[in-house]
């Protein structure tokens, strides 16, 4: 296909420094365990807690509600978390998978892997007023607001705070609608390495290796690699809702669809664009290192590549000898021509880079948290009719 010269690229940074102290709430177990006597033998001490110990469940301990660790029901919020073990469970490609099982959020990414629209609202805001936190960095772009969904590996996951309305007092501007916070996974006690391969339809690939370990006392680190691939469906049509010209342009086919639109207007259909296939790496790592039991310094950073285009374009118009038609002129049905070339039937080929670093230190203690970090959105452009 032609390059029909349409063309936009633009780069964003976005720079955060978050710090909080305060006395937040605290969660410790202790009176849900049962107590054996002192002088009781071994044997009679394990036969009483294995006989008489009650067991309790106790509830998901969240900190984006707040910015203190509390009880998710008693914090004054509407609070849900997905936890890591959710995600495997309902065989989350994306983020945004999850999250369509949320109570008020609606997810629209019509094009699948392959989409770069803002993808979701939250009690009727769009994405430039939700805070998308992955590790405690924003990942709203710093122009429009929007969020690469794709950079965030589900894979390294541990779990989803989600907070229905207003943050703004806690986190700024972007939070009008809520806050979705992402944690990443910490690491393993002893070297630990998950693999994971899955096939679906539309072939739709995902591929993901995570290493991690506590290689000290002291020290720790993560490092992992998601790619995600699709091929891609059709999803969008080439089309017109115009009244036509008064001439032809060309050869003359047959075989527009006529449609209607929302509104009522005729719209009539002469192909499609092809199936919207996309392509994304993501690479992870994390450090953590443990001053002590209550003070820890973590790095985190995340490069993601976002390949996406539409390929294979189908014509629904053909001339008398039944060639296809990319270029030419149809009769509508009131009378008029819908003349069209190649560009009707082509979309957009797009990429974007992203480099996310995340420095935070955290005194469980004295209940301080302070980040700072950096997100580099590069190479984030479009060509049409490439």
């Amino acid at each position: 296909m032609p390059n029909t010269g349409k063309k936009q690229k633009r780069r964003y940074l976005t720079y955060c420094i978050m710090a909080l102290t305060s006395g937040g709430i605290m969660l410790h177990p202790g009176s849900g365990w049962a107590a054996v006597a002192a002088n009781a033998a071994p044997a009679e001490a394990a036969a009483a807690v294995s006989d008489d110990m009650a067991t309790y469940t106790l509830e998901d301990v969240v900190v984006t509600a707040t910015r203190n660790q509390a009880d998710s029901q008693k914090v004054p919020a509407s609070v849900t978390v997905i936890t890591g073990e959710q995600l495997i469970r309902q065989n989350a490609v994306t983020v945004t998978d999850a999250l369509r099982n949320v109570a008020g959020i609606f997810v629209d990414r019509a094009r699948g892997l392959a989409d770069v629209a803002n993808g979701i609202s939250m009690r009727g805001f769009g994405e430039s007023n939700i805070l998308v936190l992955y590790d405690g960095m924003p990942m709203n772009a710093a122009y429009d607001g929007s969020v690469d969904w794709a950079s965030i590996p589900v894979a390294n996951v541990e779990r989803i705070e989600i907070v229905r309305g207003a943050g703004s007092s806690l986190y700024g501007g972007r939070a009008v609608g809520g806050v979705i916070n992402i944690i990443s996974k910490q690491p393993a006690k002893n070297l630990k390495v998950t693999t994971g391969l899955v096939y679906g339809s539309n072939g739709t690939w995902r591929k993901n290796i995570l290493v991690g370990e506590q290689a000290s006392e002291k020290f720790g680190f993560t490092l992992g690699y998601e790619q995600d691939l699709t091929t891609g469906f059709q999803n969008k049509f080439a089309s017109s809702t115009g009244n036509g010209s008064a001439h032809a342009v060309g050869p003359v086919g047959t075989g527009v669809v006529t449609s209607r639109t929302v509104d009522g207007r005729p719209r009539y259909i002469i192909g499609t664009p092809g199936n919207s296939g996309g392509r994304n790496n993501t690479y992870t790592a994390k450090m953590k290192y443990d001053f002590d039991s209550t003070k820890s310094l973590t790095y985190s950073y995340t490069h993601d590549e976002f390949r996406y285009w539409s390929d294979s374009p189908q014509t629904y118009i053909h001339d008398a000898a039944g060639n296809a038609l990319f270029t030419g002129s149809v009769k509508l049905p009131n009378g008029r021509y819908y003349n069209f070339d190649e560009s009707a039937f082509t979309d957009y080929y797009g990429r974007r880079d992203t480099d996310v670093h995340s420095l935070r230190y955290a005194d469980t203690t004295n209940k301080v948290i302070f980040t700072l970090g950096v997100s580099d959105i590069k190479d984030a452009g479009y060509a049409r009719g490439c």
